[in-house]
Parts: C-alpha cells; structure tokens; sequence
C-alpha cells in the first residue's frame, strides 16, 4: 500500500512539471502574450494555404514583444547580414503594389516589397475612392470622397496602409510571395528587424524598420523577416 502512494505522488509530481512547462511555452519560445487581435481567420496550415474570405475579413496587423531574441544571419554574395528581431509580427491585407529587386546584396537579401492596406480602407465602397502609386522602396497614395462625405480620416488611412520591405527566411516562402500579385489578400507572418552587413570589400550596410503604424515619410516602411506567407482566394 505504501509502495502504491509513493508511486502517485511521484506521477502527481512529474505531472506538475509537465503542465508547468506547457504553461510557460510562450516565454520559452520568446514571444510575449499581449498584442493587437487580427480580426481574420488564421487556422491556416502552412505557407500558400489558401481560404476564402468575405468583405467583413477587413485584415489588421499583430504585434507582439519578444524575449531575448536571436539574431539571424543571412549570407548573400559577398556580404554578410546580422537580422536583429524587434517584435513578432503580423500582416494581413489587400496588396496595393509590388515591387521586385535583384542589384545589390541589400536589394538581393530584401527582393520584395509589398504595399498592403487594410481596414475600412478595403470596403469596396472606400477602395474605388483611392489611388496606390508604387515607386522603389516608397509608394504614395491619394483619395477624394464626394463633398459633405468623410468616411475615414488622414490618420485612418496612414494607420492602414503600409509598405514592407520583405526579408524570406527561404526560397519556398520566396516562391510562394512571387506568385502573389496586386489586390491579392494576403497574410505575412514573421518578425519586424533591423539589419547590419558587411562584405569583403568592407562595404557596410543598414537598414531600419518602422515599430508603429502612425508614422510617415522617410523611415515609415516596415523591414519584414518572413517566415510564412499565405494568400487568400478572394
């Protein structure tokens, strides 16, 4: 009879220790738990899943503190690239424009950029009220509603339209990317980082990112680590 107690109290302790670790995951794993709800379905099962989507999936962002994150280290010609991650991050939306990019070590390690909006901003209603015109790594836009009529406001449109400067942790998300065009919906999982390089010619190179939606200008685009990208069937 002792011998059985014993042996249930050792279980009970080793059960413990396994729900204590499953509870702690998310700060093993180095992402925080509080962030910005997406207000999309995200049940998806791997890069270049598709689903359907409704005019009520309006897309949003997901931004989340990390713990003690690790650099990246990304090798392109010459050159080698340090990727510091700041926040997990998260991006769904309708593309806007695209841009692609292949001269330099930089251009090769960052070969995509995406202007994706979101929000209200993708109503149809709204949308057909807007123009997107893409240049390298910036775009502008422009929208007139009818007078007496004020559906968004300046702030509205600049909190809900970004363009990111993407970094693909492989060739298949890569391959996945390319395959998306203008006015796809889209999803982009990864990190928001900042990049330091050096090549043998000692060329060095930087390369900052936005950490707020608010911003505009110079320094307002997004610099993207992504680790999966998922496009929608609407």
């Amino acid at each position: 009879m002792m011998m059985r107690v014993s042996t249930l109290l050792e279980w009970s302790a080793i059960a413990g220790v396994f729900i204590i670790v499953i509870l702690a995951t998310p700060g093993i794993l180095g992402i925080a738990s509080s962030g910005i709800p997406v207000q999309v379905q995200t049940d998806l099962a791997s890069s270049g899943s598709s689903t359907d989507c409704s005019e009520s999936d309006l897309g949003g962002f997901f931004q989340d503190n990390l713990i003690a994150p690790q650099p990246i280290i990304k090798q392109v010609d010459d050159a080698t690239f340090t990727l510091q991650p700041l926040y997990r991050y998260r991006i769904v939306g309708k593309i806007v424009g695209k841009d692609e990019y292949s001269k330099t070590p930089l251009d090769k390690l960052g070969p995509m950029d995406l202007t994706i909006a979101n929000g209200d901003i993708i109503r149809p209603e709204i949308f057909s009220h807007f123009s997107f015109q893409k240049y390298p790594r910036h775009f502008t836009y422009q929208f007139s509603f009818p007078a007496g009529t004020n559906p968004i406001s300046q702030l509205y449109a600049t909190e809900h339209i970004s363009n990111n400067h993407l970094i693909f942790a492989d060739d298949t998300v890569y391959s996945v990317a390319k395959t998306a065009n203008v006015r796809d919906m889209v999803e982009i999982s990864g990190y928001l980082v900042t990049v330091s390089g050096k090549d043998q010619n000692r060329w060095t190179y930087t390369w900052g990112t936005s950490t707020t939606r608010t911003d505009q200008g110079e320094h307002s685009c997004e610099l993207v680590y992504v680790e999966t990208f998922r496009k929608y069937t609407c």
